[in-house]
């Protein structure tokens, strides 16, 4: 999956910016890619409806994940709803808090509401001391860690073994 986000920062993008985000799913399409992750708000923190769809319809028939932008959202269940609407697969979430373990209640009650419409993927802090909790509390089929547990930009081996070993043995938990 290839995210599409020109800049860091807010999710409220320029027409310029809006354009590069249509231009880089394009060439990133013709690569054979997955599927495309990313998230484009309205300057009240809604749902920018028509924009995420645009780029929906120039990423069809890939799946897409409406990204940790959904984490700044006012009303998730409203959110929820029109990301279900607009076409996405996944939304990739900590609960809306700084990270999932805080997410929590909010991750578990998404879930619920999504009723197998959409994925609620937890992400933001997941790491093996706490997979097995966020597991067994959120029932989720998916989760994203980055693994990377020191200051640099890469995914560390050892905590992604950790990772797997530690999901796996919450899934044959009853």
């Amino acid at each position: 999956m290839v995210m599409i986000r020109p800049r860091a920062g807010d999710f409220v993008y320029s027409d310029t910016e809006f354009h590069q985000m249509k231009t880089d799913l394009i060439e990133f399409k013709k690569l054979k890619v997955d599927g495309f992750v990313f998230g484009i708000l309205n300057k009240d923190a809604s749902i920018n409806h028509e924009q995420n769809t645009e780029l929906l319809a120039l990423a069809h028939p890939l799946p897409c994940t409406f990204h940790r932008a959904f984490d700044e959202v006012n009303t998730k269940e409203e959110a929820l709803e029109v990301l279900i609407r607009c076409g996405f697969k996944t939304i990739l979430t900590s609960g809306l808090e700084q990270n999932a373990v805080d997410g929590l209640q909010a991750l578990s009650e998404l879930i619920q509401k999504a009723n197998n419409r959409i994925i609620i993927m937890p992400g933001g802090g997941i790491r093996a001391e706490n997979i097995k909790l966020l597991s067994s509390n959120t029932k989720a089929s998916f989760y994203h860690s980055s693994a990377i547990i020191d200051e640099g930009e890469i995914a560390d081996k050892e905590e992604i073994k950790a990772l797997k070993a530690n999901l796996k043995m919450a899934s044959k938990s009853p």
